[in-house]
């Protein structure tokens, strides 16, 4: 019969499982790992499932006699215990057999049936026992001082059953508590928790022995705990010895030091619950004596500079108000923070596991162990700082663990923390950004518990993997070379990374269909998708037409509807901030010796706009020293493989500034109307830069920086038809490239379809926040995650870096195309911070009853 324990530790869960359905036996035999999975499956949603490690060591906690053996199968080798099988059940009743210690009680009034357990000791007179209730609706429950646990499931009331929990009583360990003659008065006040017994042995009843206890012991420890003293029990008795400790030092400098109130002087002053000595200053001694009496002071005071004295209650009071005093005058509120954390983790006697933390503490140090690990390490051991330590720190960093494709945690994670940050139903409304970013092809080993994967090959979802074996016609391993990233961006800021994939340059039906893997998965957790943010990639471009209706999206004004709600629409928005770059790259190819030769010689009213255009405004603007655009370097017009992905060079060359130079430029030319398309052209870019870098909202349809984009909208579209009608022109040479004609009607329409559905009643939309500028940044955050700068990460380090960038991973890469608007909100952990990681912790940890 299985049964298990209610609200105890999963020692003591799974050590009543096995003395009831296992017995000693010369010729039975059992595989470690069958105990383990029939654990498992009577475990699974109801207690934590014990691993095979704690499994094995119950088995010989309860039967010390056992031996096991290992045993091999080809190549794999398994763990046998070769004097255990498993009992049969039996429900016969009669002539129960109870040791000599134990009282068989049957109360057939009340329905139940009593085994009470007798020990050798007597506490407060009384004996004390453990008592085994046997209902007749087969529940069971163990008294155990006062103290009721009620099992799980029903457990018949046969003889196996009792000489199984009696077996599991033998094993039970008590709480020894503590020594009263250790117990001090002075100790009365902050230890108000303790209890008084009088303990005693029926072997020796003369012999009283006193002893206190916490409030809050565990009395039954767990049955593979080492200590024989409870975790609680045991915090006093260690503060007890440094508490002594302090007094015996302060004793020793008492004869040496002035009062503390002399030395301080002070009315309105505190800064904490220690104050340090060779701080101190005595103003009326050091008036009053000599130089050569100043320097005995000074050295008496050097010696116990490392000395630390505890203040009064009143004394406390006075530092925090100079605490106060020091914060009023313009200090930051984060130095406060700082200056509160670092106070009230410095108190004597306060062990590390007893300090507490702020939240910004948390994050700004999880930001600088990420950056350099080492660097963290150096900082605290300066001793200048106290830190938290670096296992807490991996701690939260693998507080939820992350992996590639769909994470029920992270999506649980974010609407906990959408809740804590009080982001309302609209912040809840956003895009959903996609892009890919290049990684090491490796296939790494990765255990997650006692579970073990191999991370690094193409992993994009389990329908995507079949179509795979489809195209294939067979199974086919590949290694991942790119990570397909996922970021939702709300309307009023909150934005998260929601998955991760493992690709190999996704084509756009993987894409598709991980797409609305993921936009269902936020509709479960109350998020909506209203747009979708991406490059202008071909795959890209080939996944929007997949979510036409119609295949034409400019007459769809780039709207497409949601599988899951058809009344609901989702808008398709190219980044702008890459149509911009695209804008600047096919200016950059075309040339005026390309007029007569092959080459793009892009032209509008008959009129060339070529790169030699920006060439020579910029040797215009630095002739004389003065220049009229400030921001104009040599970068922007020798433009290197490298400097072209710089989102911030292609926008200060179609900016305003940039239009006012080639104005005048202009005037200073025998023939102005050489430049009247350039100029033109540069008076609708310019608008375009300028709407969608601005952080103002957009709050109504009335907004006229609306109706400046459809007229730029506007503009392009008529130059594209003007030449493409002209049979005197090439589109593919006297136009910008066809790709960035699409993806600036993506841009533009999708926005103003957006604003159209979303804007009003309050409700508002920020167009410079309308970009990938995110999930670039998400991509700078995940490449110097790890020791430094890593740009080249494997699928595997990902996951864990995921976690450090929600819980405040906020250093931006100097190089990085985003700015400060695309850091992410700093997270907090839902719940305890890895609690079972510890294995040696866990098994010694007392049973609450």
């Amino acid at each position: 019969m299985q049964i298990a324990f209610k609200d105890i530790y999963t020692t003591n869960k799974a050590t009543p499982w096995l003395a009831v359905n296992y017995v000693k036996s010369e010729t039975g035999e059992e595989k470690l790992d069958d105990l383990h999975t029939e654990c498992s499956i009577q475990f699974t949603g109801k207690v934590i499932v014990p691993t095979k490690d704690v499994l094995s060591k119950i088995i010989l906690a309860l039967n010390p006699i056992l031996k096991r053996k290992i045993k091999y199968k080809g190549k794999s080798k398994y763990i046998v215990y070769n004097l255990i099988k498993k009992e049969p059940c039996t429900d016969a009743t009669t002539q129960l057999r109870v040791p000599e210690n134990c009282k068989l009680t049957n109360h057939e009034y009340q329905n139940y049936t009593k085994i009470t357990f007798e020990t050798e000791y007597i506490v407060n007179g009384e004996s004390f026992s453990y008592d085994v209730v046997f209902m007749e609706d087969r529940s069971c429950l163990i008294q155990v001082l006062n103290h009721q646990i009620n099992l799980l499931f029903p457990v018949k009331f046969n003889q196996n059953n009792v000489e199984g929990m009696i077996q599991v009583l033998n094993a039970l360990k008590v709480c020894k508590r503590i020594l009263s003659k250790e117990h001090t008065a002075n100790e009365n006040t902050m230890e108000n928790k303790l209890k008084t017994e009088t303990r005693s042995s029926i072997l020796d009843r003369d012999m009283n022995e006193a002893r206190c206890r916490s409030k809050g012991c565990s009395k039954i420890l767990s049955i593979l705990a080492t200590s024989d003293i409870c975790p609680s029990c045991s915090t006093i008795t260690r503060m007890r010895k440094k508490r002594k400790l302090d007094e015996n030092n302060k004793e020793s400098t008492k004869s040496n030091k002035q009062p503390l109130k002399q030395n301080l002087n002070l009315q309105n002053t505190d800064n904490g619950k220690h104050f340090n000595k060779d701080k101190v200053e005595n103003k009326t001694e050091s008036n009053n004596q000599n130089n050569i009496s100043n320097k005995s002071e000074n050295i008496e005071e050097d010696t116990c500079s490392d000395k630390f004295v505890n203040l009064t209650e009143e004394e406390d009071i006075d530092m925090n108000k100079l605490l106060d005093l020091i914060c009023s005058k313009g200090v930051p509120d984060e130095f406060r923070v700082l200056l509160q954390s670092q106070i009230s983790n410095s108190r004597s006697g306060l062990e590390k596991r007893q300090r507490r933390w702020d939240p910004k503490v948390i994050s700004i140090c999880l930001s600088l162990y990420c950056r350099s690990p080492q660097a963290y390490q150096d900082l605290g051991k300066c001793g200048m700082l106290i830190l938290l330590s670096k296992r807490l720190l991996q701690y939260y960093k693998n507080s939820v663990p992350q992996a590639p494709g769909i994470v029920d945690r992270n999506f649980e994670w974010m609407a906990k923390e959408a809740s804590k940050q009080h982001i309302q139903s609209y912040g809840k409304h956003g895009g959903l950004l996609i892009d890919e970013m290049s990684i090491q092809d490796d296939l790494q080993v990765v255990k997650n518990g006692d579970e073990w994967s191999i991370v690094g090959n193409v992993d994009m979802g389990e329908l995507n993997n079949q179509i795979d074996i489809i195209i294939n016609k067979s199974p086919k391993v590949r290694m991942a070379t790119h990570c397909l990233q996922y970021v939702f961006h709300g309307f009023t800021g909150f934005r998260w990374p929601v998955a991760y994939f493992g690709s190999d340059t996704a084509c756009a039906y993987q894409i598709y269909n991980t797409f609305w893997d993921v936009v269902a998965k936020l509709n479960e957790n109350g998020f909506i998708v209203d747009y979708v943010n991406m490059d202008g990639a071909t795959t890209n471009r080939l996944f929007m037409n997949m979510l036409s209706n119609s295949g034409n999206l400019r007459e769809e004004n780039f709207i497409v509807s949601d599988i899951f709600q058809k009344d609901h629409k989702i808008c398709l928005i190219q980044d702008v901030k890459h149509v911009i770059k695209k804008i600047r790259n096919s200016l950059l190819v075309s040339k005026s010796e390309n007029k007569s030769k092959p080459g793009r010689y892009i032209l509008m009213n008959s009129r060339p706009i070529v790169w030699d255009h920006w060439e020579s405004a910029y040797k215009y603007n630095i002739q004389d020293g003065f220049p009229i655009h400030k921001n104009l370097t040599n970068d922007h017009i020798e433009v290197t493989p490298v400097s072209k992905m710089r989102n911030h060079l292609a926008a200060e060359v179609l900016n305003t500034d940039m239009l006012y130079l080639m104005k005048c430029y202009q005037s200073t030319l025998e023939n102005p109307e050489s430049l009247a398309s350039t100029v033109e052209m540069l008076e609708n870019s310019s608008i375009l830069v300028d709407i969608f870098l601005d952080k103002r909202p957009i709050n109504n349809l009335q907004d006229p920086r609306l109706q400046k984009l459809k007229n730029v909208l506007l503009f392009f579209n008529k130059w594209e038809k003007e030449i493409e009608h002209c049979k005197l022109y090439s589109a593919s040479k006297n136009l910008i490239t066809f790709q960035t004609r699409e993806d600036l009607n993506s841009s533009i329409q999708g926005f103003l379809s957006l604003c159209e559905q979303h804007v009003g009643n309050g409700n508002s939309i920020n167009p410079g926040y309308i970009n990938s500028d995110i999930i670039e940044n998400n991509f700078c955050q995940l490449r110097g995650i790890r020791n430094g700068l890593n740009t080249n990460p494997t699928l595997a380090q990902i996951g864990p870096s995921q976690t450090a960038v929600c819980l405040g991973q906020t250093t931006l890469s100097s190089k990085c195309n985003t700015g400060g608007s695309a850091s992410y909100f700093k997270a907090t952990t839902t719940c305890a911070v890895n609690p079972s990681q510890n294995k040696k912790k866990k098994l010694g940890k007392p049973i609450r009853l």
